[in-house]
This record gives structure tokens, C-alpha cells and sequence, in this order.
């Protein structure tokens, strides 16, 4: 889905093409993100840019009046004629690779996530070539997704085999791999999951776990009830099918 120049909505402009992108989705959460919006503009770092791809364009212009009004920050925003879920992000980090507008990095946040005043700092200084690191990971050692008891939770900085895609840093390069968009349609709203297995069963990316203090939400506009029941085989399909190595089978 490629976006172009004329759709985009530039809320604060700049001149500087190399700030931290970060890069979030909207829907229904008008009021989660101008939380968002709130918690930026009070990080300890400021050099970044936010991108938002919009995925419900009947709130349009309620969400470009919340960043107009609000962000002390450049805020670029495209509105989709299609909601693709959390692959919208993907798209605009393709964009913002293509353009050149980054410096090796992006961040991936959630419009119903709170967080701490040093996030970005704390994200910057895990960035690494061919890494991922996120404040939602873990260790899996059943082919069973869900429940503590299937997973291994480690500490800020150990490898893990999961990478939730809110609040994390990634090496942006991996959204120029044409075969990241070819995700099976079913499993297009579990970007999370496809992301990790893709960037390091196939580009051996690093998967670790950040050090970021961020409280994840929960409402009614959450998508996990909708794509609950297709993780677990998600994760059994790309373990014996497609040869994932994670910790269960390693």
C-alpha cells in the first residue's frame, strides 16, 4: 500500500529529515492519543518525529485536531481509506526508509499505553544493527501462546523469542524486506507475532527485552478478543512449518 505525498497531513513541520521516527496507529482512542500526545511532549528526549496512520478516516479530523492543537512536536498523519491494523505501521516505516528520514531506528508505540519520561532515552540506548527490543517479550516454552505458565519472563536486555510491537525500538531496515508484507492473510492482524518470526528466522535479527517501564491498556476497543484464537496456531505454523527456532525446540 504505498502512501502518497498529497495524503499526508504534516501537523508541526520541520526542516530536519534524520529525527527519531516514531510511529503509532489510531482507530477509535481519541482520548488515548491525546494521552499519547501528553506523555511526548514531556519526554526527556524531544529530537523525534511521530507518525500516525489512521486507520478509521471517519475520526479524521477529530485526530488532526488533537495533534494540530497539542503536539510540541513535527506529527505527520495519513489517513487510510482501509483499516490494515498495526500494518499500517510497517507501511509508514517503509516510507520514512524510503525517504531516508530516520537514522537507523524507529519506535512503535500503542494509543492506550502509558510510559515513562526517559522511554525514548532508554529505547535509544538499546538500538542496535538487526535488533528488536520491547518492553511486551518473552521466552516461549510450549507451542501454547498464552498463560504465564508458557512463558519464560526474562530482564531488560536478555534475548527473548517474542517482541509485542507496542513499545519497542527496531533496526527500521527490516521494513525494506518486500517478504514482510507478504504475511498470510489470516494472520495479517498479528503483526507482532510475524514481525519476530520473520526479522529472526529469516534476517537473524536479535530479539530482546527492553528495560522501558510502560503500563499496556485494556478497553473495549482491543483487538485481542478478535485474534486470540488464531496465536496459538500461528505460532505452532511458523514453528513446524515454516522451522522457527524458539525455546521450545531449540
Amino acid at each position: 500500500m504505498p502512501i502518497e505525498e498529497g495524503e499526508l497531513i504534516k501537523i508541526r513541520k520541520t526542516e530536519k529529515n534524520n529525527r527519531l521516527p516514531i510511529i503509532m496507529c489510531t482507530w477509535k482512542r481519541t482520548e488515548g492519543f491525546l494521552k499519547v500526545i501528553d506523555q511526548l511532549n514531556q519526554q526527556n528526549f524531544q529530537d523525534f518525529h511521530l507518525y500516525v496512520w489512521n486507520n478509521n478516516p471517519e475520526l479524521s479530523e477529530q485526530f488532526q485536531e488533537i495533534a494540530d492543537v497539542n503536539c510540541k512536536f513535527p506529527c505527520t498523519m495519513f489517513h487510510s481509506k482501509k483499516n490494515i491494523g498495526g500494518f499500517g505501521r510497517f507501511y509508514f516505516a517503509r516510507y520514512i526508509l524510503d525517504k531516508d528520514m530516520h537514522h537507523g531506528h524507529c519506535i512503535f508505540i500503542d494509543d492506550d499505553q502509558t510510559f515513562e519520561k526517559d522511554s525514548l532515552e532508554i529505547f535509544l540506548n538499546e538500538a542496535k544493527p538487526k535488533q528488536i527490543s520491547s518492553q511486551w517479550a518473552w521466552k516461549i516454552k510450549t507451542l501454547d501462546y498464552y498463560g504465564k505458565a508458557n512463558r519464560i519472563e526474562v530482564n531488560g536486555g536478555d534475548e527473548v523469542d517474542y517482541c509485542g510491537t507496542g513499545g519497542m525500538v527496531c533496526d527500521i531496515n527490516i521494513f525494506s524486506e518486500d517478504k514482510l508484507f507478504e504475511c498470510p492473510e489470516g494472520y495479517w492482524f498479528i503483526e507482532d507475532l510475524w514481525l519476530s518470526f520473520f526479522a529472526n528466522h529469516y534476517h537473524g535479527y536479535a530479539l530482546k527485552k527492553s528495560s522501558a517501564k510502560f503500563k499496556n491498556g485494556s478497553d473495549q476497543h482491543n483487538l485481542f478478543d478478535k485474534i486470540k484464537h488464531l496465536k496459538s496456531p500461528m505460532l505452532k505454523d511458523l514453528v513446524d512449518n515454516y522451522g522457527w527456532k524458539i525455546t521450545f525446540n531449540k
